[in-house]
């Protein structure tokens, strides 16, 4: 399992103290998790990484909010309440209202609850009844008046009513809910809008979090609703500021059962019964406090890029009809006049495109090519680029049955964003022909028009962070990025598997030196991966600047890579396209 992610760690370190206090038991999360896979190669020595849908980051590993004090407050005591809170499955426990404002929770509480916060996460404790509720805040270590109830969880039996409750049965549970949506461990999710942890059969506590539509199938690739026009501006590299251009926004209810229990399992037990509610709030552009432009805001990031994703057999998808419906957003607007956001459209490889008699579904590829095409056409301003994730979408990068992406990349002059490097997700395919983008050495030489960025520069494994140099150093066309690469390598130079590699240095130092001695710094572009999780999208930024500046790379250089050279590659001048 990977190190506990920052604001997991100062969680546990209070929340252990803070609910030993607690009379009832019951309050313990659950320690039976079951391991992690991560996949084909040396999959226990792999820790979460890139292009996947939410996925808590461990950060630095010198980043530790061990610092991150108690908020002070008075917790609720007294005894139990003279009337039981009503657990209502979706929507709140007693008078703790999911969206209601902290100042409105102390209102209705008529006390203020002690807990701790980090990254602007926060999780607060009620005594009486027990329970817990989770905030999203605009202070990084504490609750304001403003923050917002994402989560909340009724813990032991004493003090609740409601059909779903501590201390009734699993049948009973059921018998109101139906059959869990997910099991992990001894946590039942149901995306009604609760998570039931079990002791034995007797429901011990219950988390409850907006409901979410289950809907794991990718429906079938449509052109835009609408139309905004325009031509693509020119865009000043000195003008743009800084740019996060790997951003992953979703829905819970679209990642797989592998892939949610993936993301699960990776947090320590007891923030696990929330992940629905905060994997929600985290993939939301615009969700408040801890949404995904609350974090680029805070990692001082003037302008983002959202992928829509096709991997619905691995991470999850989020399709190119929902990121059209977040761009077009009236709130989708940066101070500089520009969108804040732009996007990434994508095609789904799924579901038909290759028949089963492994020929290449000729009608099918051509309306699903034509529909992401549509995008580029109806909204020009804000759709720049393609994304393609080939490992988790089980697409040899040499497989010429894909080629028709690039022939739209080519028409309509786009770069096309591509994953390379290993992922742990269950169902993505971590062999070299996959994610080693040597394989690519032929399409990038064929379509010598089309900027290809080569996403985390290979990472994981050496061979393929070598080759992605490499193309970069041969092809003009051909451009790094660097999210994802605050971890150490897992494969050596021969393909073996590094047997200790939380023993070794992050990647992202090395491959940055690498950019630097090879005369590759006009190539590179700054991205982050996230949301993943609160606070990771602003920690991996810091990280990125800290080891440039100790890299000893100049301001112009510093520039160029956070958001020059992306105005260079996806808004350069007509004559240069």
């Amino acid at each position: 399992m990977p190190p506990i992610h920052p604001l997991a760690r100062a969680m546990l370190l209070v929340a252990l103290a803070a609910l030993a206090g607690c009379d009832d038991e019951t309050t313990e999360a659950p320690t039976d998790a079951a391991p992690v896979d991560t996949g084909d190669a040396s999959p226990d020595a792999r820790p979460p990484e890139p292009d996947g849908q939410p996925m808590p980051d461990s950060g630095p590993a010198d980043s530790d909010p061990a610092d991150a004090e108690p908020i002070d407050g008075s917790p609720t005591d007294g005894g139990p309440p003279a009337e039981p809170f009503e657990v209502v499955v979706g929507e709140r426990v007693g008078p703790v209202l999911l969206g209601m404002s902290y100042a409105e929770m102390v209102e209705a509480l008529g006390a203020e609850p002690a807990g701790f916060g980090a990254d602007g996460a926060v999780l607060l404790n009620v005594a009486a009844p027990p329970m817990q509720v989770v905030l999203a805040s605009p202070r990084l270590d504490g609750p304001a008046p403003e923050a917002v109830v994402i989560a909340a969880q009724a813990n032991g039996p004493a003090g609740f009513e409601g059909p779903v409750r501590p201390g009734i049965t699993r049948a009973e549970v059921e018998a109101a809910l139906g059959a869990p949506t997910l099991t992990v461990g001894a946590i039942d999710f149901h995306a009604a809008g609760a998570a039931v942890v079990y002791e034995g059969d007797v429901a011990a506590q219950v988390a409850i979090w907006p409901a979410y539509t289950v809907a794991q199938t990718a429906p079938e690739m449509q052109p835009p609703a609408g139309a905004t026009g325009g031509e693509r501006p020119v865009i000043d590299p000195a003008a743009i500021g800084q740019v996060d251009m790997h951003l992953h926004f979703g829905r819970p209810g679209q990642i797989p059962d592998s892939g949610a229990r993936f993301t699960t399992e990776v947090l320590p037990p007891f923030l696990q019964a929330y992940r629905p509610g905060i994997t929600g709030t985290t993939l939301d552009p615009f969700a408040p406090h801890l949404g995904i432009r609350a974090q680029t805001d805070r990692a001082g990031s003037d302008h983002a890029v959202l992928f829509a994703v096709y991997t619905q057999e691995s991470a999850g998808y989020a399709t190119n009809r929902q990121l059209e419906a977040w761009l077009t957003d009236p709130a989708n607007v940066a101070p500089d006049g520009l969108p804040w956001a732009w996007g990434l459209a994508s095609v789904d490889f799924y579901n038909g495109y290759i028949g089963e008699d492994g020929a290449l579904d000729e009608a099918l590829a051509g309306r699903r090519l034509a529909a992401l095409e549509g995008y580029f056409e109806a909204h020009p301003t804000l759709f720049v680029g393609i994304k393609l994730a080939h490992a988790h979408q089980g697409v040899a990068f040499d497989d010429a049955r894909y080629l028709g992406v690039y022939d739209v990349a080519a028409r309509r002059d786009v770069p096309v964003y591509l994953h390379t490097g290993l992922t742990p997700f269950p169902g993505a395919s971590n062999a070299p022909p996959f994610y080693d983008p040597a394989g690519l050495d032929g399409v990038i030489a064929s379509y010598p028009g089309v900027r290809f960025v080569l996403g985390h520069t290979g990472q994981g494994d050496a061979r393929s962070v070598e080759n992605a140099l490499r193309l970069a150093a041969d092809y003009d066309n051909v451009f790094l990025e660097i999210s994802a690469l605050g971890r150490p390598l897992l494969v050596d130079d021969d393909g073996a598997d590094i047997p200790e590699p939380e023993a070794g240095e992050d990647q992202l130092a090395g491959v940055l030196e690498a950019i630097r001695d090879r005369g590759l710094v006009d190539r590179t572009i700054f991205g982050t991966d996230g949301p993943q999780g609160p606070g990771a999208v602003p920690r991996y930024t810091a990280l990125v600047v800290e080891t440039m500046t100790a890299l000893g790379y100049d301001a112009a250089e510093q520039a160029a890579v956070m958001g020059g050279n992306f105005a260079r590659v996806f808004f350069p001048p007509a004559d240069d396209r």
